[in-house]
């Protein structure tokens, strides 16, 4: 049961509607369906992929580790010792996509590259300019940076190079769209 309560004309909110409805059809308990015993968990271009890194903090790769930064939760990340590190991402299959967006320690990365692996050589996909400072776009001190490509690729490994960071660059979700 949600509750959800009404504005001050005691209407209530169609896009708050509109999400409840998004979320029945997403688990499927939608037209007064049960709710499921097991729920489904969501599947993404990141789900099951796995992640290294040039440097690890502390060398501690059971709180720091590169593994967080694939692991779907941003509670969790992947940081650095070194202010210039790479990260390669593994996906599962060969996936296609035309946006990588991450989200980072607020202003931990100033500039990065992108290359994905294509017939065992690394090939340029995206690099950035510097980065301006940003305020962080949560009371957590998160970044973001979202590196539009200008049509999709394709592939199964990505490497993530920091060419310029604050010293403690910090990675705490890939995402690929």
């Amino acid at each position: 049961m949600l509750n959800i309560p009404p504005d001050t004309q005691g209407k209530q909110n169609p896009k708050a509607i509109e999400n409840i409805l998004t979320l029945a059809r997403q688990l499927g308990i939608e037209n007064g369906k049960p709710f499921p015993k097991e729920l489904k968990k969501p599947q993404s271009l990141i789900t099951d992929a796995t992640a290294e890194a040039t440097s690890i903090y502390k060398n501690d790769t059971l709180h720091y580790g590169p593994s967080y930064a694939v692991d779907n939760d941003v509670s969790t990340s992947w940081m650095s010792a070194d202010s210039l590190a790479s990260m390669t991402v593994n996906l599962r299959k060969e996936s296609k996509f035309q946006e990588i967006f991450l989200i980072i320690g607020e202003n931990s990365i100033t500039q990065l590259s992108i290359d994905k692996e294509d017939n065992g050589k690394w090939v340029p996909v995206y690099q950035s300019g510097v980065i301006p400072k940003q305020r962080g776009e949560s009371f957590m001190g998160y970044g973001t940076i979202s590196c539009k490509l200008d049509e999709p690729i394709s592939a199964q490994r990505l490497q993530i190079r920091i060419l310029q960071s604050n010293g403690k660059p910090s990675i705490y979700s890939v995402r690929l769209k």
